[in-house]
């Protein structure tokens, strides 16, 4: 017998067969079937009547524990307390302590507060984020009615225990996992509405023996029922236990922290470089000794070049980007509960979909019904009017869902004077021996007639008033072919009838379809057209999914449960080569629709996964980007990085476009960001142990100010959108970096010794009068004063080098072929003419003069030069590395370098990846509790 007697062979079910309840004592021989759950129920009915006494109830929760979801949340403090951990954090810290230390109080409070602002959006973009695991807690209701010593009482629900007696009321939340015992008529019913469990539109149709899910909801009926499964043991616990389970860095955060330890590795080289330098250069130099002013000031700069060399602003630069597409997507009623997601969208070329509620409008309506050819008069509807007269016609008792879409679509289609006009006289209700409902219907000329539907095979059996066979072998034929045709395509049948003049006649079958939202197909045959590739996964069934497939112009290839319920005997290899290639999955369960986008993501693709219900929630979870969407349960909300509140999908389209856009802008940042660091550690290094030209603490700090605050306007630059998801490719990224940080150094260096020979319009030092001997003077150079004017020199050749580099790292194409924004461009230009003015006026001491507008100049002029002369190197490097790719494949050498970059991230995915195997038995025994053998 089908969980759904309406409709014949398709289980809407979704989820399991019948689970019949056969103690041992009445199992008939040695090799009869027991059941496992068996030792949960009491030996006989006089006791099982009674439920659990109180104490063996309270036994059992200390056994198992409460009918509860656990949660792992973090104290604030503790969240904030994470952002001040890590290697960017405890450089910053070291620094802080050293310029403490020293007295040096504008270079602490500098550095103090870039670390309380880097730690400040961090925890506040985190603390965000919803607790899933809270979120479904909320869906399950507080109370439960249970049997206890014999009396019905109502506990709070996580008091519950496997073995309770309790009792389900038609609105009641299901509190656990419990199996149906028979109900008080034979022919009565529960209908169970478990969309948010298993993505199924149409109510489930529960008898005795059948499982009821904790989370899923009573339309109609009453009944009791003895719970099997509590807690995280529960179908619905499991879905929290996935939840909790997943916990990763973004692939941006993966990316950053992999060019941060680089960084910092290669600074550490070059600063302890440095210091031995200037150490063995102080102690061997004449009239100078290593004093404590002198350590003191040389550990301060080491540390500032430390600071100077990792990106610093990176919180505040990528935070600004993807805030700022944000609130695009906010004016387009989606909400961006990870802002990290942002540029994970990106990268995006699997989107896995759930179904129900999602490509579909969860809403069941009537599909073209099929008329019975040997009646050509018929019409749509007639039988729409048949079904409708079918229906019951008092207002105040429930409907099933059949009942509410035939008489929405009488409503909708036909005439309101018309279908009044007709009186039932008299109606028998759907029951599971029947299989049908009848009524006695008058028109408005007072004819009278009878009207039926219901199973289509049970109207055969509908006898004439003379008590003839109404229809013979071929009418059984045209309906059988029929109902088949219907059935592949994974519509649900329903026979209609009516019986004129005491002959019953076979009006047709109508189907019925939960149909695509308005806008799924354009909204999929665009993400096709941008390089991602839909798939759908549901809990419907298989013919169900594939009629949906075709209708939205989606692939035919759909795995079913068998595929899930075999996983534990197939190789790890089948299993991927299979999901790889797949369209779409159907009859899946929760952990199924996790398997399927962590298998996905362990095959390389990056994977969003679109849902709305409960049993979405792990499966967006996991996925790098989870998008819930309009009318999505709480949990699902909690579980996702986008919360789309209007109708339709194609706002996603535009959540790729856009992402697109921002992690171009990301992209160019970390180009211009990595070049920049190695060219402040080589250049100082160089010009402090080679030039004998100090770079002062202050200057360091100043640069990284300076070029940070305005590489921040970025988030507002001009960039294409590309048509195919993009990836970070670190080695191209560090290749074109290192590029424009060694040409970077050679043009500072030009700037420098340029200045030492006093050419290319550099007029550095002042001359001093020195008493003679005789009483007259005579003119020399000031060399400290020439020597903080060559500082000085460097200092502006560092800024403006660094600041126009930004029109250089920003396009992979010459930099004049395609214009910044104005707010980059006003930025660039208020850096570097604040730099001049500092180099002309510089107020701060710290051992450098101004320099004349003339020197301020030719640094000028040397940067221009050397800006078209990185730019053309930098268009010669990209059509190298392009030639390479092609001839050897994006997925050799580069892969295999960019997995050594990556190593450096301390992320591991597979840690936080729960045992899937698990998952692959049969359901029975994945929610069962625990034995009961030893309590």
């Amino acid at each position: 017998m089908s969980n759904n007697d309406f409709f014949g062979s398709i289980n809407s079910d979704g989820l399991t067969e019948r689970s019949p309840l056969v103690r041992p004592a009445q199992a008939g021989g040695s090799n009869a079937k027991v059941d496992p759950y068996s030792s949960l129920f009491p030996a006989s009915d006089e006791v099982a009547a009674q439920g659990l006494s109180s104490m063996e109830a309270q036994v059992r929760l200390e056994r198992v524990g409460p009918n509860a979801l656990e949660e792992n949340e973090k104290p604030w403090w503790k969240l904030l307390l994470s952002f001040y951990i890590g290697p960017m954090a405890y450089l910053i810290e070291l620094a802080v302590v050293v310029t403490l230390a020293l007295r040096d109080w504008a270079d602490f409070g500098v550095l103090f507060g870039l670390l309380n602002i880097n730690a400040g959006i961090g925890f506040y973009e985190a603390n965000k984020a919803g607790n899933a695991v809270a979120a479904l807690k909320s869906a399950l209701t507080p109370v439960a009615m249970v049997k206890r010593d014999g009396e019905w009482t109502e506990i709070d629900k996580a008091n519950l225990v496997p073995g309770d007696l309790i009792r389900l009321r038609m609105g009641d939340v299901v509190p656990a996992d419990c199996i149906l015992l028979p109900l008080a008529n034979a022919t009565d019913v529960l209908e169970i509405d478990q969309a948010a469990l298993t993505g199924e539109s149409i109510p489930a149709k529960k008898a005795s023996g059948d499982l009821c899910y904790a989370g899923s909801s009573v339309k109609r009926g009453d009944g009791d029922a003895w719970v099997k499964a509590t807690g995280k043991q529960s179908f619905f616990g499991k879905s929290a236990a996935l939840i909790a389970g997943v916990e990763a860095k973004s692939h941006f955060e993966q990316v950053l922290e992999s060019i941060t330890k680089v960084l910092i590795a290669v600074a550490f080289v070059l600063v302890t470089a440095l210091i031995v330098a200037r150490v063995i250069q102080q102690s061997t130099a004449k009239g100078k000794d290593l004093n404590g002013k002198f350590m003191g000031n040389l550990t301060k700069q080491a540390l500032v070049l430390l600071v100077a060399s990792i990106p610093i602003a990176l919180p505040a630069v990528s935070t600004g980007t993807m805030a700022i597409g944000a609130r695009t997507l906010s004016k387009e009623n989606v909400i961006v509960s990870r802002l990290s997601a942002i540029e994970e969208m990106a990268a995006v070329d699997i989107l896995c979909s759930d179904k129900t509620g999602t490509l579909t409008k969860n809403e069941l309506t009537l599909d073209d019904p099929w008329l019975n050819p040997i009646h050509p008069e018929l019409t749509r509807a007639d039988i729409v009017l048949a079904s409708a007269l079918g229906c019951d016609p008092d207002p105040a008792n429930a409907k099933d869902a059949i009942d509410s879409c035939i008489l929405e679509s009488a409503a909708r289609e036909l005439d309101a004077g018309f279908l009044s006009a007709h009186h039932v006289l008299s109606h028998e209700a759907f029951n599971p021996v029947t299989k049908r409902t009848m009524g006695e219907v008058e028109d408005p000329n007072g004819r009278r007639f009878r009207v039926c539907k219901g199973a289509p095979q049970v109207l055969f059996n509908l006898t004439n008033e003379d008590g003839s066979t109404t229809f013979d072998a071929g009418d059984r034929g045209r309906v059988n072919q029929a109902m088949e045709e219907l059935a592949e395509r994974g519509l649900r049948p329903v026979g209609v009838a009516w019986e004129v003049d005491g002959t019953w006649q076979y009006l047709g079958l109508l189907s019925f379809l939960d149909p695509p939202r308005d806008d799924t197909k354009t909204t999929i045959e665009q993400a096709n057209e941008l390089g991602v590739e839909v798939r759908m996964i549901t809990g419907d069934h298989v013919a169900i999914a594939k009629e949906t497939c075709r209708r939205l112009g989606m692939g035919s290839d759909i795995q079913g449960s068998e595929f899930f319920r075999r996983m534990h005997e197939e190789t790890d290899e089948y299993i991927a080569q299979v999901i790889e290639e797949a369209d779409g999955f159907g009859e899946v369960l929760p952990e199924d629709k996790y398997a399927v986008v962590d298998i996905l993501m362990q095959n390389g693709h990056v994977c969003g996964m679109t849902g709305d219900g409960v049993n979405d929630a792990p499966a967006l979870k996991r996925a790098d980007v989870g998008i819930a969407v309009e009318g999505c349960t709480s949990a699902a909300r909690a579980a996702s990085d986008f919360v789309i509140l209007s109708p339709g999908l194609s706002v996603i389209i535009l959540a790729i476009n856009l992402s697109r856009t921002i992690f171009s802008r990301m992209r160019n940042y970390v180009i211009y960001r990595v070049a920049s660091s190695l060219y402040v550690l080589m250049f100082v290094f160089l010009a402090v142990v080679v030039y004998n030209v100090e770079i002062p603490a202050l200057v360091l700090v100043l640069i990284t100010l300076l070029n940070d605050g305005t590489i921040m306007t970025i988030a507002y630059d001009n960039v294409p959108i590309s048509p195919r998801p993009v990836e970070w490719r670190l080695v191209r990224v560090v290749i074109i970096a290192i590029v424009l940080g060694v040409l970077g150094v050679a043009e500072s260096s030009a700037a420098v010794f340029l200045s030492h020979t006093h050419g290319y319009g550099f007029n550095l030092g002042r001359k001093i009068d020195v008493p003679t001997s005789n009483g007259a003077t005579m003119q020399i150079n000031d060399k400290t004063y020439e020597d903080n004017q060559r500082s000085t020199v460097a200092y502006l050749a560092l800024s403006l080098g660094g600041q126009l580099s930004i029109f250089i790292a920003r396009t992979p194409s010459f930099f004049f072929t395609r214009a910044p924004a104005a707010l980059l461009a006003g930025a660039v230009a208020f850096a570097a003419l604040a730099a001049s003015l500092l180099a002309r006026y510089w107020p701060f001491g710290q051992d450098l003069e101004g320099i004349s507008w003339s020197d301020i100049g030719a640094v000028w002029v040397i940067i221009l030069v050397m800006v078209v002369v990185k730019d053309i190197a930098k268009v010669i490097v990209y059509k190298i590395l392009d030639s390479a790719e092609a001839r050897l494949g994006s997925s050799s050498t580069e892969s295999r370098l960019e997995d050594r970059v990556m190593a450096f991230a301390t992320v591991d995915r597979d840690a936080v990846r729960p045992d899937l195997r698990f998952f692959a038995l049969p359901i029975s025994d994945r929610i069962a509790p625990l034995p009961y053998s030893t309590i």
